[in-house]
Formats: structure tokens, sequence, C-alpha cells
């Protein structure tokens, strides 16, 4: 899991990110008692950018990341990605 210190707003916590797997990245930020998490992928890169697809969203209630978060996140890159194809 890697820090991500070079924020442009200067986070005041913390923000982790970690690889899940099949391109998704997991974004960590923690502010008191409330761990939120966020799903996503980049769906687009250039020479000086790239657009990240937010996927899903929720609050760790739990030390894993549950499976069904997962699927859910796997199954909307998919759908994303095929859509995509179509435009």
């Amino acid at each position: 899991m890697d820090l991500f210190e070079e924020s442009p707003y200067r986070a005041s916590r913390p923000v982790y990110i970690e690889d899940m797997g099949d391109g998704i990245f997991e974004v960590r930020h923690v502010s008191g008692t409330y761990q939120g998490r966020c799903l996503y992928y980049i769906s687009a890169s250039g020479k000086d950018h790239q657009r990240l697809t937010i996927l899903a969203v929720y609050k760790k209630e739990s030390r894993k990341t549950p499976a069904r978060i997962l699927r859910l996140a796997r199954r909307r890159k998919q759908e994303h990605e095929l859509r995509k194809e179509k435009d």
C-alpha cells in the first residue's frame, strides 16, 4: 500500500492507495472514526492526465474489503469498458 503524499489539496489525514487487482485501486481515507473507501480504475491516460472512474464508495466496516463490493466494482468496470468500446 502506498501513501499518497503529493496531494494538490494537501489532505489533513493520510490517504492510502492499494492495488486490488484487475486494474482496480482502493483509496483509503481515515478521518476520526469514519474510514471511507473508494474503488476506482484508470479509464484513460494522456500525456498530462489520467481519467479515473469511480466504481464504488463505501464505509469500512471490517478488516478486508467485502467480496460483494469487489464483485460490484469489477462488474461496473467491465460495463464501463463495454460502453467505451461502443462509443
